[in-house]
Protein backbone atom coordinates (compact mmCIF):
# COMPACT_ATOMS: atom_id res chain seq x y z
CA UNK A 1 0.00 0.00 0.00
CA UNK A 2 1.48 3.35 -0.83
CA UNK A 3 1.16 6.27 1.16
CA UNK A 4 2.07 9.84 1.15
CA UNK A 5 1.20 13.21 3.15
CA UNK A 6 1.82 16.59 2.02
CA UNK A 7 1.72 20.30 3.85
CA UNK A 8 3.11 23.35 2.00
CA UNK A 9 2.46 27.39 1.36
CA UNK A 10 1.73 27.46 -2.76
CA UNK A 11 1.10 30.33 -4.83
CA UNK A 12 -2.16 30.25 -6.96
CA UNK A 13 -0.08 28.87 -9.81
CA UNK A 14 0.63 25.76 -7.45
CA UNK A 15 4.12 26.49 -7.12
CA UNK A 16 5.50 25.42 -3.70
CA UNK A 17 6.46 28.95 -1.76
CA UNK A 18 7.23 27.04 1.49
CA UNK A 19 7.08 23.20 2.43
CA UNK A 20 6.24 22.51 5.76
CA UNK A 21 6.42 18.58 6.08
CA UNK A 22 6.45 15.67 3.55
CA UNK A 23 6.04 12.17 3.84
CA UNK A 24 7.99 10.31 2.21
CA UNK A 25 10.59 12.55 2.52
CA UNK A 26 11.84 14.41 -0.29
CA UNK A 27 8.76 13.90 -2.69
CA UNK A 28 8.55 17.44 -3.05
CA UNK A 29 10.52 20.15 -2.63
CA UNK A 30 10.17 24.51 -2.73
CA UNK A 31 9.84 26.11 -6.10
CA UNK A 32 8.18 22.78 -7.39
CA UNK A 33 4.34 22.81 -8.74
CA UNK A 34 2.22 20.76 -6.76
CA UNK A 35 0.75 19.77 -10.19
CA UNK A 36 3.47 17.47 -10.32
CA UNK A 37 1.93 14.96 -8.28
CA UNK A 38 -1.03 14.20 -10.18
CA UNK A 39 -1.82 12.59 -13.31
CA UNK A 40 -2.54 15.49 -16.27
CA UNK A 41 -6.33 15.19 -16.55
CA UNK A 42 -6.17 16.53 -13.11
CA UNK A 43 -4.19 19.64 -13.66
CA UNK A 44 -6.87 21.69 -14.42
CA UNK A 45 -9.44 21.16 -11.35
CA UNK A 46 -6.25 21.10 -8.73
CA UNK A 47 -5.05 24.66 -10.07
CA UNK A 48 -9.10 25.76 -9.80
CA UNK A 49 -9.21 24.53 -5.78
CA UNK A 50 -6.43 26.72 -5.12
CA UNK A 51 -7.48 29.84 -6.65
CA UNK A 52 -10.76 28.95 -5.19
CA UNK A 53 -9.41 28.53 -1.80
CA UNK A 54 -7.89 31.73 -1.92
CA UNK A 55 -10.89 33.80 -2.47
CA UNK A 56 -13.25 31.56 0.35
CA UNK A 57 -13.59 31.36 3.71
CA UNK A 58 -14.00 27.85 4.11
CA UNK A 59 -11.58 24.65 3.47
CA UNK A 60 -12.06 23.47 -0.36
CA UNK A 61 -11.12 19.95 -1.26
CA UNK A 62 -11.45 17.42 -4.34
CA UNK A 63 -10.08 14.17 -4.72
CA UNK A 64 -8.25 13.33 -7.76
CA UNK A 65 -6.07 10.84 -9.85
CA UNK A 66 -2.13 10.76 -8.49
CA UNK A 67 0.71 10.12 -10.46
CA UNK A 68 4.98 10.72 -10.05
CA UNK A 69 7.50 8.21 -9.24
CA UNK A 70 4.72 7.14 -5.77
CA UNK A 71 1.88 6.26 -8.07
CA UNK A 72 -0.73 6.53 -5.66
CA UNK A 73 -3.87 5.75 -6.82
CA UNK A 74 -5.91 8.70 -5.52
CA UNK A 75 -5.07 11.63 -3.70
CA UNK A 76 -6.79 14.00 -1.41
CA UNK A 77 -6.28 17.49 -1.72
CA UNK A 78 -7.55 20.31 0.72
CA UNK A 79 -6.82 23.97 0.60
CA UNK A 80 -7.68 26.90 2.52
CA UNK A 81 -6.86 30.62 2.79
CA UNK A 82 -4.46 31.83 6.17
CA UNK A 83 -2.77 35.01 6.18
CA UNK A 84 -3.33 36.07 2.65
CA UNK A 85 -1.74 32.69 1.84
CA UNK A 86 -2.91 29.64 0.56
CA UNK A 87 -2.08 26.47 3.04
CA UNK A 88 -2.60 22.79 0.71
CA UNK A 89 -2.57 19.91 1.99
CA UNK A 90 -2.62 15.93 0.52
CA UNK A 91 -3.33 12.64 1.16
CA UNK A 92 -2.72 9.50 -0.51
CA UNK A 93 -3.85 6.39 -0.12
CA UNK A 94 -6.69 3.69 -0.99
CA UNK A 95 -8.69 3.75 2.31
CA UNK A 96 -12.21 4.46 2.15
CA UNK A 97 -12.03 5.37 5.76
CA UNK A 98 -10.03 8.46 5.01
CA UNK A 99 -12.27 10.05 3.58
CA UNK A 100 -14.16 10.34 6.89
CA UNK A 101 -11.11 11.56 9.02
CA UNK A 102 -10.59 14.34 6.88
CA UNK A 103 -13.75 15.74 7.01
CA UNK A 104 -13.63 16.01 10.62
CA UNK A 105 -9.99 16.84 10.27
CA UNK A 106 -11.26 19.67 8.05
CA UNK A 107 -14.35 20.81 10.56
CA UNK A 108 -11.46 20.85 13.12
CA UNK A 109 -8.99 23.61 10.58
CA UNK A 110 -11.43 25.57 9.78
CA UNK A 111 -12.95 25.90 13.54
CA UNK A 112 -9.62 27.22 14.41
CA UNK A 113 -9.02 29.23 11.82
CA UNK A 114 -12.12 31.19 12.36
CA UNK A 115 -11.13 31.87 15.87
CA UNK A 116 -7.63 32.85 15.16
CA UNK A 117 -9.16 35.70 13.24
CA UNK A 118 -11.77 36.41 16.02
CA UNK A 119 -9.14 36.54 18.29
CA UNK A 120 -6.66 38.72 16.16
CA UNK A 121 -8.84 41.26 15.29
CA UNK A 122 -10.39 42.20 18.98
CA UNK A 123 -7.77 44.02 20.37
CA UNK A 124 -9.31 44.52 23.58
CA UNK A 125 -10.09 40.97 24.14
CA UNK A 126 -9.60 40.03 27.91
CA UNK A 127 -7.48 37.14 29.38
CA UNK A 128 -10.60 35.30 30.54
CA UNK A 129 -12.07 35.20 27.08
CA UNK A 130 -9.28 34.09 25.44
CA UNK A 131 -8.73 31.57 27.93
CA UNK A 132 -12.61 30.44 27.59
CA UNK A 133 -12.07 29.84 23.68
CA UNK A 134 -8.82 27.95 24.12
CA UNK A 135 -11.21 25.62 26.53
CA UNK A 136 -13.74 25.31 23.76
CA UNK A 137 -11.31 24.56 20.84
CA UNK A 138 -9.43 21.77 23.25
CA UNK A 139 -12.92 20.45 23.72
CA UNK A 140 -13.80 20.07 20.38
CA UNK A 141 -10.38 18.93 19.75
CA UNK A 142 -10.92 16.16 22.04
CA UNK A 143 -13.99 15.19 20.73
CA UNK A 144 -12.76 14.96 17.25
CA UNK A 145 -10.29 12.89 18.50
CA UNK A 146 -12.91 10.36 20.35
CA UNK A 147 -14.56 10.29 16.41
CA UNK A 148 -11.30 9.43 14.97
CA UNK A 149 -11.11 6.57 17.04
CA UNK A 150 -14.50 5.53 16.71
CA UNK A 151 -14.04 5.51 13.27
CA UNK A 152 -11.15 3.97 13.44
CA UNK A 153 -12.62 0.96 15.60
CA UNK A 154 -15.17 0.62 12.86
CA UNK A 155 -13.13 0.27 9.97
CA UNK A 156 -11.07 -2.56 12.32
CA UNK A 157 -14.31 -4.18 12.30
CA UNK A 158 -15.03 -3.96 9.20
CA UNK A 159 -11.43 -5.53 8.03
CA UNK A 160 -12.18 -8.50 10.22
CA UNK A 161 -15.13 -9.16 8.66
CA UNK A 162 -13.79 -8.75 4.95
CA UNK A 163 -11.24 -10.99 6.27
CA UNK A 164 -13.67 -13.61 7.62
CA UNK A 165 -15.44 -13.58 4.58
CA UNK A 166 -12.20 -14.30 2.34
CA UNK A 167 -11.72 -16.83 4.69
CA UNK A 168 -14.51 -18.77 4.18
CA UNK A 169 -16.02 -20.18 0.87
CA UNK A 170 -19.38 -18.43 0.09
CA UNK A 171 -21.34 -21.15 -1.16
CA UNK A 172 -20.29 -24.16 1.63
CA UNK A 173 -18.61 -22.28 5.01
CA UNK A 174 -15.51 -24.71 4.17
CA UNK A 175 -12.56 -22.70 4.36
CA UNK A 176 -12.16 -21.06 1.11
CA UNK A 177 -9.37 -21.46 -2.20
CA UNK A 178 -7.66 -18.15 -1.25
CA UNK A 179 -6.91 -18.47 2.41
CA UNK A 180 -6.54 -22.29 3.14
CA UNK A 181 -2.66 -22.54 2.33
CA UNK A 182 -1.70 -19.54 4.50
CA UNK A 183 -3.91 -21.45 7.20
CA UNK A 184 -2.26 -24.78 6.61
CA UNK A 185 1.22 -22.82 7.06
CA UNK A 186 0.14 -21.01 10.13
CA UNK A 187 -1.22 -24.61 12.21
CA UNK A 188 2.59 -25.97 10.82
CA UNK A 189 4.15 -23.35 12.64
CA UNK A 190 1.53 -24.22 15.53
CA UNK A 191 2.69 -27.47 15.60
CA UNK A 192 6.03 -27.68 14.18
CA UNK A 193 6.91 -31.44 15.55
CA UNK A 194 3.79 -33.32 14.57
CA UNK A 195 2.88 -35.26 11.62
CA UNK A 196 0.60 -34.22 8.80
CA UNK A 197 -1.98 -35.55 6.54
CA UNK A 198 -3.46 -33.94 3.12
CA UNK A 199 -6.64 -35.62 1.73
CA UNK A 200 -7.54 -34.63 -1.64
CA UNK A 201 -11.39 -35.46 -2.69
CA UNK A 202 -12.96 -35.05 -5.94
CA UNK A 203 -16.68 -35.56 -6.64
CA UNK A 204 -17.13 -38.44 -9.44
CA UNK A 205 -19.11 -37.50 -12.32
CA UNK A 206 -20.35 -34.11 -10.87
CA UNK A 207 -20.93 -32.45 -14.34
CA UNK A 208 -23.76 -35.11 -15.30
CA UNK A 209 -25.24 -34.03 -11.76
CA UNK A 210 -25.01 -29.86 -13.32
CA UNK A 211 -26.45 -31.30 -16.48
CA UNK A 212 -29.63 -33.24 -15.57
CA UNK A 213 -30.33 -31.74 -12.68
CA UNK A 214 -29.20 -28.25 -13.16
CA UNK A 215 -26.30 -26.02 -11.32
CA UNK A 216 -28.87 -24.92 -8.54
CA UNK A 217 -28.86 -29.06 -7.16
CA UNK A 218 -25.35 -29.23 -8.37
CA UNK A 219 -24.70 -26.53 -5.72
CA UNK A 220 -27.20 -28.04 -3.47
CA UNK A 221 -25.01 -31.11 -3.56
CA UNK A 222 -21.85 -29.25 -2.68
CA UNK A 223 -23.77 -28.10 0.42
CA UNK A 224 -24.76 -31.48 1.70
CA UNK A 225 -21.36 -32.96 1.22
CA UNK A 226 -19.75 -30.38 2.91
CA UNK A 227 -22.02 -30.34 5.69
CA UNK A 228 -20.85 -33.88 6.15
CA UNK A 229 -17.09 -32.94 6.42
CA UNK A 230 -17.64 -30.33 8.74
CA UNK A 231 -19.33 -33.42 10.82
CA UNK A 232 -16.52 -35.55 10.52
CA UNK A 233 -15.17 -36.37 14.77
CA UNK A 234 -11.70 -35.27 13.95
CA UNK A 235 -9.93 -32.95 15.98
CA UNK A 236 -7.13 -30.69 14.27
CA UNK A 237 -8.70 -30.88 10.83
CA UNK A 238 -8.88 -27.88 8.24
CA UNK A 239 -11.59 -28.48 5.94
CA UNK A 240 -11.41 -27.16 2.96
CA UNK A 241 -13.46 -26.49 -0.69
CA UNK A 242 -10.18 -25.98 -3.29
CA UNK A 243 -12.68 -25.14 -6.05
CA UNK A 244 -15.40 -26.43 -8.11
CA UNK A 245 -16.09 -30.16 -7.23
CA UNK A 246 -12.58 -30.71 -5.33
CA UNK A 247 -12.35 -30.89 -1.46
CA UNK A 248 -9.53 -30.84 0.96
CA UNK A 249 -8.80 -32.16 4.44
CA UNK A 250 -5.64 -31.18 6.27
CA UNK A 251 -4.95 -32.81 9.59
CA UNK A 252 -2.02 -31.63 11.83
CA UNK A 253 -0.20 -32.20 15.12
CA UNK A 254 -0.58 -35.96 14.50
CA UNK A 255 1.80 -38.63 15.71
CA UNK A 256 3.26 -41.09 13.44
CA UNK A 257 1.15 -42.19 10.56
CA UNK A 258 0.86 -45.52 9.16
CA UNK A 259 -0.94 -46.94 6.57
CA UNK A 260 -3.51 -48.76 9.25
CA UNK A 261 -4.30 -45.22 10.47
CA UNK A 262 -4.72 -43.62 6.77
CA UNK A 263 -7.25 -46.55 6.02
CA UNK A 264 -8.87 -45.75 9.57
CA UNK A 265 -9.55 -42.26 8.15
CA UNK A 266 -10.88 -43.19 5.10
CA UNK A 267 -13.15 -45.59 6.68
CA UNK A 268 -14.78 -42.44 8.26
CA UNK A 269 -14.67 -40.65 5.43
CA UNK A 270 -16.99 -43.46 3.51
CA UNK A 271 -19.25 -44.33 6.40
CA UNK A 272 -19.74 -40.17 7.35
CA UNK A 273 -19.35 -38.71 3.90
CA UNK A 274 -20.31 -41.03 0.90
CA UNK A 275 -22.55 -44.24 2.34
CA UNK A 276 -25.49 -41.87 1.78
CA UNK A 277 -27.17 -40.00 -1.18
CA UNK A 278 -27.91 -36.76 -1.26
CA UNK A 279 -31.31 -35.88 -1.52
CA UNK A 280 -32.72 -33.11 -3.12
CA UNK A 281 -36.14 -32.56 -2.22
CA UNK A 282 -37.97 -36.69 -2.57
CA UNK A 283 -34.88 -36.79 -4.98
CA UNK A 284 -31.87 -39.13 -4.30
CA UNK A 285 -28.69 -38.71 -5.70
CA UNK A 286 -25.89 -41.07 -4.87
CA UNK A 287 -22.05 -39.76 -3.89
CA UNK A 288 -19.29 -40.72 -4.94
CA UNK A 289 -15.70 -39.47 -4.83
CA UNK A 290 -12.01 -40.24 -6.10
CA UNK A 291 -9.41 -39.65 -3.13
CA UNK A 292 -6.00 -39.81 -2.66
CA UNK A 293 -3.49 -38.62 0.47
CA UNK A 294 -0.15 -37.79 1.21
CA UNK A 295 1.91 -37.48 4.13
CA UNK A 296 4.03 -34.90 4.92
CA UNK A 297 7.25 -36.05 6.15
CA UNK A 298 7.50 -39.11 4.44
CA UNK A 299 6.04 -38.59 0.70
CA UNK A 300 7.49 -34.61 1.11
CA UNK A 301 8.52 -31.89 3.59
CA UNK A 302 6.97 -28.96 1.63
CA UNK A 303 3.20 -28.25 1.94
CA UNK A 304 2.80 -27.20 -1.66
CA UNK A 305 4.33 -30.22 -2.90
CA UNK A 306 2.22 -32.08 -0.42
CA UNK A 307 -0.82 -31.17 -1.97
CA UNK A 308 0.32 -32.18 -5.13
CA UNK A 309 1.45 -35.68 -3.84
CA UNK A 310 -2.39 -35.87 -3.05
CA UNK A 311 -3.64 -34.65 -6.52
CA UNK A 312 -1.78 -37.40 -8.13
CA UNK A 313 -3.07 -40.24 -5.73
CA UNK A 314 -6.72 -39.12 -6.24
CA UNK A 315 -6.35 -39.13 -9.60
CA UNK A 316 -5.04 -42.68 -9.15
CA UNK A 317 -7.94 -43.68 -7.06
CA UNK A 318 -9.86 -42.27 -10.02
CA UNK A 319 -8.48 -44.76 -12.31
CA UNK A 320 -8.92 -47.82 -10.12
CA UNK A 321 -10.84 -50.78 -11.08
CA UNK A 322 -11.66 -51.16 -7.25
CA UNK A 323 -14.98 -49.80 -5.66
CA UNK A 324 -13.07 -48.03 -3.37
CA UNK A 325 -11.69 -44.81 -5.22
CA UNK A 326 -9.09 -44.40 -2.34
CA UNK A 327 -4.71 -43.87 -2.84
CA UNK A 328 -1.92 -43.37 -0.67
CA UNK A 329 0.41 -41.83 -3.02
CA UNK A 330 3.27 -43.65 -4.40
CA UNK A 331 5.73 -42.15 -6.61
CA UNK A 332 6.67 -45.58 -8.00
CA UNK A 333 3.70 -46.30 -9.21
CA UNK A 334 2.15 -42.31 -9.69
CA UNK A 335 2.98 -42.48 -13.59
CA UNK A 336 2.10 -45.83 -14.28
CA UNK A 337 -1.01 -46.90 -12.30
CA UNK A 338 -3.48 -43.86 -13.07
CA UNK A 339 -3.71 -44.00 -15.74
CA UNK A 340 -5.13 -47.09 -17.75
CA UNK A 341 -2.60 -49.22 -20.34
CA UNK A 342 -5.11 -48.92 -23.21
CA UNK A 343 -5.37 -44.86 -22.70
CA UNK A 344 -1.79 -44.90 -22.02
CA UNK A 345 -1.15 -47.09 -25.88
CA UNK A 346 -3.46 -44.08 -27.09
CA UNK A 347 -1.82 -41.08 -26.18
CA UNK A 348 1.41 -43.35 -27.69
CA UNK A 349 -0.35 -43.13 -30.80
CA UNK A 350 -1.23 -39.32 -30.62
CA UNK A 351 2.52 -38.93 -30.20
CA UNK A 352 3.53 -41.17 -33.12
CA UNK A 353 1.01 -40.44 -35.36
CA UNK A 354 1.13 -36.82 -34.89
CA UNK A 355 -3.06 -36.92 -34.54
CA UNK A 356 -3.32 -33.09 -33.12
CA UNK A 357 -5.42 -30.66 -35.08
CA UNK A 358 -6.25 -27.08 -33.72
CA UNK A 359 -9.48 -25.32 -33.20
CA UNK A 360 -9.42 -21.62 -32.63
CA UNK A 361 -12.08 -19.13 -30.69
CA UNK A 362 -12.59 -15.60 -31.18
CA UNK A 363 -12.33 -12.55 -27.86
CA UNK A 364 -14.79 -9.82 -28.21
CA UNK A 365 -14.33 -6.39 -27.35
CA UNK A 366 -16.44 -5.98 -23.99
CA UNK A 367 -17.84 -2.22 -25.42
CA UNK A 368 -18.10 -2.55 -29.46
CA UNK A 369 -18.21 -6.08 -30.46
CA UNK A 370 -15.45 -6.47 -32.48
CA UNK A 371 -13.14 -9.55 -32.52
CA UNK A 372 -9.89 -8.04 -30.91
CA UNK A 373 -7.67 -11.57 -30.82
CA UNK A 374 -7.95 -15.33 -30.57
CA UNK A 375 -7.44 -18.27 -28.53
CA UNK A 376 -5.99 -21.69 -29.84
CA UNK A 377 -6.91 -25.02 -28.66
CA UNK A 378 -5.19 -28.31 -29.56
CA UNK A 379 -7.52 -31.46 -30.00
CA UNK A 380 -6.57 -34.94 -31.04
CA UNK A 381 -8.49 -37.21 -33.58
CA UNK A 382 -8.11 -40.40 -31.56
CA UNK A 383 -11.53 -41.82 -30.64
CA UNK A 384 -10.07 -42.27 -27.38
CA UNK A 385 -9.96 -38.36 -26.33
CA UNK A 386 -13.23 -37.03 -27.42
CA UNK A 387 -12.12 -33.90 -25.27
CA UNK A 388 -8.87 -32.24 -24.37
CA UNK A 389 -9.75 -32.88 -20.82
CA UNK A 390 -8.44 -36.12 -21.10
CA UNK A 391 -6.03 -35.81 -23.55
CA UNK A 392 -4.25 -33.68 -21.12
CA UNK A 393 -4.73 -35.29 -17.98
CA UNK A 394 -3.20 -38.26 -19.31
CA UNK A 395 0.08 -36.58 -20.80
CA UNK A 396 0.54 -35.21 -17.57
CA UNK A 397 0.05 -37.96 -15.10
CA UNK A 398 2.29 -40.16 -17.58
CA UNK A 399 4.50 -37.27 -17.94
CA UNK A 400 4.46 -36.64 -21.72
CA UNK A 401 3.06 -32.61 -21.05
CA UNK A 402 6.52 -31.51 -22.88
CA UNK A 403 6.10 -33.85 -26.04
CA UNK A 404 2.54 -33.23 -26.11
CA UNK A 405 3.32 -29.68 -26.69
CA UNK A 406 6.14 -29.84 -29.14
CA UNK A 407 4.00 -32.24 -31.77
CA UNK A 408 1.20 -29.10 -31.40
CA UNK A 409 3.63 -26.67 -31.87
CA UNK A 410 4.60 -28.80 -34.88
CA UNK A 411 1.47 -29.42 -36.28
CA UNK A 412 1.10 -25.54 -36.04
CA UNK A 413 3.95 -24.51 -37.88
CA UNK A 414 2.90 -26.66 -41.08
CA UNK A 415 0.19 -24.60 -40.95
CA UNK A 416 1.32 -21.32 -39.83
CA UNK A 417 0.97 -19.06 -43.96
CA UNK A 418 -2.79 -19.98 -43.32
CA UNK A 419 -2.90 -19.30 -40.07
CA UNK A 420 -1.10 -15.66 -40.08
CA UNK A 421 -3.43 -15.02 -43.31
CA UNK A 422 -6.77 -16.12 -41.29
CA UNK A 423 -5.68 -13.83 -38.35
CA UNK A 424 -5.23 -10.38 -40.56
CA UNK A 425 -2.44 -9.48 -38.13
CA UNK A 426 -5.28 -10.36 -34.28
CA UNK A 427 -3.09 -11.72 -31.74
CA UNK A 428 -2.61 -15.30 -30.85
CA UNK A 429 -2.89 -16.91 -27.52
CA UNK A 430 -1.41 -20.29 -27.10
CA UNK A 431 -1.59 -22.35 -23.81
CA UNK A 432 1.93 -24.09 -22.91
CA UNK A 433 2.65 -25.48 -19.88
CA UNK A 434 4.53 -24.50 -16.56
CA UNK A 435 7.96 -24.04 -18.34
CA UNK A 436 7.10 -22.16 -21.52
CA UNK A 437 11.06 -21.46 -22.06
CA UNK A 438 11.35 -25.43 -23.28
CA UNK A 439 10.29 -24.70 -26.51
CA UNK A 440 11.67 -20.70 -26.89
CA UNK A 441 12.69 -21.94 -30.70
CA UNK A 442 9.81 -23.56 -31.83
CA UNK A 443 7.60 -20.66 -30.45
CA UNK A 444 10.07 -17.98 -31.79
CA UNK A 445 9.79 -19.55 -35.28
CA UNK A 446 5.69 -19.35 -34.94
CA UNK A 447 5.85 -15.92 -34.06
CA UNK A 448 8.15 -15.24 -37.37
CA UNK A 449 6.02 -17.09 -39.85
CA UNK A 450 2.92 -15.02 -38.57
CA UNK A 451 4.52 -12.02 -39.56
CA UNK A 452 3.05 -8.77 -37.73
CA UNK A 453 0.78 -11.27 -35.53
CA UNK A 454 1.64 -10.70 -32.16
CA UNK A 455 1.62 -14.42 -30.25
CA UNK A 456 1.08 -14.00 -26.74
CA UNK A 457 1.58 -17.56 -24.31
CA UNK A 458 -1.08 -18.48 -21.72
CA UNK A 459 0.46 -19.85 -18.09
CA UNK A 460 -1.64 -21.55 -15.82
CA UNK A 461 -2.44 -19.70 -12.67
CA UNK A 462 -1.85 -22.31 -10.59
CA UNK A 463 1.69 -23.27 -12.34
CA UNK A 464 2.61 -19.61 -11.26
CA UNK A 465 1.68 -20.11 -7.58
CA UNK A 466 3.26 -23.30 -7.16
CA UNK A 467 6.59 -21.61 -8.71
CA UNK A 468 6.45 -18.25 -6.87
CA UNK A 469 8.84 -17.50 -9.05
CA UNK A 470 8.55 -14.00 -11.48
CA UNK A 471 10.30 -15.14 -14.16
CA UNK A 472 7.85 -17.97 -14.80
CA UNK A 473 5.89 -14.94 -16.06
CA UNK A 474 8.66 -12.80 -17.90
CA UNK A 475 10.28 -16.11 -19.65
CA UNK A 476 8.05 -15.72 -22.63
CA UNK A 477 9.14 -12.32 -23.26
CA UNK A 478 12.70 -12.79 -22.61
CA UNK A 479 13.09 -16.15 -24.49
CA UNK A 480 10.63 -15.73 -27.82
CA UNK A 481 9.71 -11.80 -27.86
CA UNK A 482 5.93 -12.98 -27.04
CA UNK A 483 3.55 -11.77 -24.43
CA UNK A 484 2.01 -13.41 -22.00
CA UNK A 485 -1.00 -14.35 -20.15
CA UNK A 486 -2.11 -16.06 -17.04
CA UNK A 487 -4.95 -17.94 -17.47
CA UNK A 488 -8.09 -20.07 -14.74
CA UNK A 489 -8.08 -17.49 -12.80
CA UNK A 490 -10.71 -18.14 -10.07
CA UNK A 491 -10.04 -21.61 -10.01
CA UNK A 492 -6.74 -21.24 -8.11
CA UNK A 493 -5.59 -22.82 -4.96
CA UNK A 494 -3.73 -19.87 -3.65
CA UNK A 495 -4.00 -16.01 -3.50
CA UNK A 496 -4.33 -15.34 -7.49
CA UNK A 497 -4.16 -11.51 -6.66
CA UNK A 498 -0.40 -11.53 -6.11
CA UNK A 499 -0.15 -12.43 -9.47
CA UNK A 500 -1.25 -9.10 -10.82
CA UNK A 501 1.41 -7.48 -8.94
CA UNK A 502 4.05 -9.11 -11.68
CA UNK A 503 2.50 -7.10 -14.18
CA UNK A 504 1.32 -10.00 -17.15
CA UNK A 505 -0.02 -8.41 -20.53
CA UNK A 506 -3.42 -10.33 -20.20
CA UNK A 507 -5.26 -12.71 -17.65
CA UNK A 508 -8.38 -14.78 -18.52
CA UNK A 509 -10.57 -15.52 -15.42
CA UNK A 510 -13.20 -18.29 -15.95
CA UNK A 511 -16.69 -17.43 -15.63
CA UNK A 512 -16.93 -21.16 -14.65
CA UNK A 513 -14.95 -21.29 -11.74
CA UNK A 514 -15.63 -18.13 -10.08
CA UNK A 515 -17.13 -18.37 -6.72
CA UNK A 516 -21.23 -18.92 -6.43
CA UNK A 517 -24.14 -17.69 -6.51
CA UNK A 518 -22.29 -16.45 -9.55
CA UNK A 519 -24.37 -12.94 -9.12
CA UNK A 520 -22.90 -12.37 -5.35
CA UNK A 521 -19.70 -14.04 -4.75
CA UNK A 522 -18.87 -14.35 -8.04
CA UNK A 523 -19.82 -11.00 -8.99
CA UNK A 524 -17.86 -9.39 -5.84
CA UNK A 525 -14.62 -11.88 -6.92
CA UNK A 526 -14.83 -9.98 -10.48
CA UNK A 527 -15.10 -6.44 -9.38
CA UNK A 528 -12.27 -7.29 -6.70
CA UNK A 529 -10.07 -8.92 -9.63
CA UNK A 530 -11.16 -6.02 -11.75
CA UNK A 531 -10.17 -3.57 -9.89
CA UNK A 532 -6.61 -4.69 -8.94
CA UNK A 533 -5.84 -5.20 -12.60
CA UNK A 534 -6.82 -1.59 -12.95
CA UNK A 535 -3.93 -0.20 -10.93
CA UNK A 536 -1.78 -1.93 -13.67
CA UNK A 537 -3.12 -0.08 -16.66
CA UNK A 538 -0.66 -2.42 -19.08
CA UNK A 539 -2.88 -5.43 -18.02
CA UNK A 540 -6.22 -6.50 -20.16
CA UNK A 541 -8.79 -8.81 -18.27
CA UNK A 542 -10.76 -11.09 -20.50
CA UNK A 543 -13.60 -13.33 -19.39
CA UNK A 544 -13.54 -16.48 -20.68
CA UNK A 545 -16.03 -19.81 -20.50
CA UNK A 546 -19.33 -17.49 -21.14
CA UNK A 547 -22.28 -20.02 -21.73
CA UNK A 548 -25.07 -17.33 -20.92
CA UNK A 549 -26.39 -14.18 -21.71
CA UNK A 550 -26.39 -13.73 -17.75
CA UNK A 551 -22.68 -14.38 -17.50
CA UNK A 552 -21.97 -12.29 -20.29
CA UNK A 553 -23.66 -9.56 -18.75
CA UNK A 554 -21.87 -9.89 -15.10
CA UNK A 555 -18.62 -9.65 -16.96
CA UNK A 556 -19.19 -6.98 -19.26
CA UNK A 557 -20.82 -4.65 -16.23
CA UNK A 558 -17.77 -5.33 -13.98
CA UNK A 559 -15.59 -3.87 -16.32
CA UNK A 560 -13.69 -6.77 -17.79
CA UNK A 561 -12.04 -5.59 -21.61
CA UNK A 562 -12.65 -8.72 -23.44
CA UNK A 563 -14.96 -11.61 -23.61
CA UNK A 564 -15.03 -15.34 -25.17
CA UNK A 565 -17.41 -18.30 -25.01
CA UNK A 566 -19.60 -20.39 -26.25
CA UNK A 567 -22.51 -18.31 -26.09
CA UNK A 568 -20.44 -15.34 -28.51
CA UNK A 569 -18.91 -18.43 -30.86
CA UNK A 570 -17.95 -21.79 -30.61
CA UNK A 571 -14.07 -23.01 -31.22
CA UNK A 572 -14.16 -23.74 -35.08
CA UNK A 573 -11.46 -26.06 -37.00
CA UNK A 574 -8.62 -24.16 -37.88
CA UNK A 575 -8.92 -25.98 -41.17
CA UNK A 576 -12.49 -25.29 -41.98
CA UNK A 577 -12.74 -21.95 -40.06
CA UNK A 578 -14.47 -18.94 -41.92
CA UNK A 579 -15.18 -15.13 -40.98
CA UNK A 580 -19.03 -16.27 -40.39
CA UNK A 581 -17.72 -17.69 -37.07
CA UNK A 582 -17.59 -14.25 -35.98
CA UNK A 583 -21.11 -12.78 -33.93
CA UNK A 584 -20.75 -9.11 -32.52
CA UNK A 585 -22.32 -8.70 -29.53
CA UNK A 586 -25.29 -6.84 -30.93
CA UNK A 587 -26.76 -9.46 -31.93
CA UNK A 588 -27.30 -11.10 -28.21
Amino acid sequence: MIWMYLSAIVDLDARIKRLNWSEPQGMAAEGQSMLDLFASPAHAAVLELIRSAASCDETVSLTADGSGSLACQVISVHAFAMHDEVVVMAWGDNKEAVHSHTRMYNDLVNTVRRQFKEVAGVQQSSVESHFEEIQRLNSQLTNTRRQLEKANAQLQALNRDLESSLKKDALTGLLGQYQFFGEMEQKMREHPDGHAVFFFIDLDNFKRINDYFGHAAGDAVLVQFAQRLQKLPWDNVLRIRMSGDEFGLFLYGLGPVDEGYLQSLYYDLEGSVLRDPAVLETVEIPISASIGAAVLGRHTDDLAELIRCADIAMYQAKHTESSRRFCVYDPEQAHSTAVSPGLAAALDEVLNERRIFHEIQPHFDAQDGSVRSYSMYMRSSHPRFDGPGTLLETAAVLGKTYALERISLEVLLERAAQLGEWLQNKPLFISQGPYPGFHAKAVQDLRGHLGRSDLVVEIPAQAAMDRKDETLIHTPSSATSCRTAIKHFGSGRGSELRLLALAPDFVKVSMRDLPRPLESAGRKYLQLLTAHAGIHEEITLIAEDIETEAEMQLAVDCGVDRLQGHYLARPRDLRSAENSMHRSLDSH
